[in-house]
C-alpha cells in the first residue's frame, strides 16, 4: 500500500475505541469539506475538523490536515483499523490516521439547577441572538414572528408553526399515540443530512438532559422511533442516538454549562457560535432548545 498522506489525530471522543475494536473494517460513508463519516458496522464515526464542534462520535485534527485528507479520500473506500498501532488505513487513497498520541475527550452534561427565573433569562438570550442573527430555520420561517407568537392562520407557514407548538405541548404528555403522531411528523422532516425536525429534537433533548423537563413517555417513544424505524438519514439518526444518551457536541454542552450555573452568565457568544453551525442546523437546534425552555 502506498501511503499518500499520514495524519496524526489530535483528539477523539470516548465512544470511538469500542466502535473500532468491535468492527475493524468499515467504509467511507459520506464526504464533506470539513471531514467525512465512516461506517463501522451500525456506527458512524466522523473524522475532521471542529468547525461544527467536538462531536460525541468524532476524531478531530487541524483544518490543514483535513483539507489534505479530503483531496484524496474517496466515498465508499474501505477503511481498516489496526489496533496494534492504533491507526486507520484508507485502502484506496492510502491515507492513514494515527490515533496513538491523540487525547480522549467527552462533553459531559453539567450537574446544576435551573429555576424559572434562569429559564426565562435564557429564553430571552436565545430570542435576542436568533432575531439579531437574521437567520431562517430549515422551514424558512420568520423566526422573530414565531418566537413572539405573531403568526396568523392566514400566513403560508402557519401549518408548520402550529405543528411546532403542538410538539412543544407534547413534551409533558403521557399519551404515547399523540406523541408518536407528532414525532413522526418531525423526524426526518427538512433538507440535508440532518433535517430541521431532527435538529429541533436534539435541542429539546439537550435541555431535557440538563433539566429532566420532558416526560419519560415522550423520551421512550422517541427512542423507539429512532432505533426501530427508518424515518431519517443515517447521519441524523446517529446524532439523535447520541442525544438520547445525553451526549452532544460541545457547541451545545458549553451552553448547558452556563445554563447550569447559579449566577447567570453571558451566554450570547456561545449561542451565536451554535447559530453558525451548518447551514441551518445550529438555528434549528436553538429553536428546539427554546421550545423546551419555554415549557
Amino acid at each position: 500500500m502506498n501511503i499518500h498522506q499520514k495524519i496524526y489525530g489530535e483528539e477523539y471522543a470516548a465512544a470511538i475505541p469500542p466502535i473500532l475494536h468491535q468492527c475493524r473494517t468499515g467504509r467511507v460513508h459520506s464526504v464533506f469539506q470539513n471531514g467525512c463519516n465512516l461506517r463501522f458496522g451500525d456506527h458512524l464515526v466522523f473524522i475532521g475538523s471542529v468547525k461544527n464542534g467536538r462531536l460525541p462520535f468524532g476524531i478531530h485534527f487541524s483544518v490543514d490536515q483535513v483539507q489534505q485528507m479530503m483531496r484524496i479520500v474517496q466515498r465508499n473506500e474501505l477503511v481498516h483499523f489496526q489496533s496494534e498501532n492504533e491507526t486507520l488505513y484508507f485502502q484506496s487513497s492510502g491515507c492513514e490516521i494515527i490515533l496513538k498520541s491523540a487525547q480522549i475527550f467527552s462533553n459531559p452534561i453539567p450537574i446544576g439547577f435551573m429555576d424559572q427565573r434562569q429559564s426565562l433569562w435564557h429564553v430571552r438570550s436565545f430570542f435576542t441572538s436568533i432575531i439579531k442573527s437574521g437567520k431562517q430555520n430549515g422551514f424558512d420561517m420568520d423566526l422573530a414572528r414565531f418566537l413572539l407568537r405573531e403568526y396568523k392562520q392566514s400566513d403560508s407557514s402557519f401549518e408548520i408553526v402550529r405543528k411546532m407548538y403542538k410538539l412543544q405541548e407534547k413534551l409533558d404528555s403521557n399519551d404515547p399515540a399523540a406523541i408518536e403522531e407528532i414525532l413522526r411528523f418531525f423526524i426526518g422532516r427538512g433538507k440535508g443530512l440532518t433535517p430541521t425536525g431532527d435538529d429541533m429534537l436534539i435541542g429539546i433533548l439537550a435541555i431535557h438532559a440538563l433539566t429532566g423537563r420532558v416526560t419519560s413517555t415522550f423520551i421512550n417513544k422517541l427512542k423507539q422511533l429512532v432505533y426501530h424505524s427508518q424515518l431519517t438519514t443515517d447521519v441524523s439518526k446517529t446524532y439523535l442516538q447520541y442525544a438520547l444518551k445525553g451526549q452532544f457536541s460541545d457547541t451545545i454542552t458549553d451552553i448547558l454549562y452556563v445554563f447550569s450555573r447559579s449566577n447567570i452568565g453571558n451566554v450570547d457568544f456561545l449561542i451565536e457560535k451554535l447559530l453558525q453551525t451548518g447551514h441551518t442546523s445550529g438555528v434549528d437546534t436553538a429553536i428546539g432548545m427554546c421550545l423546551a425552555l419555554m415549557k
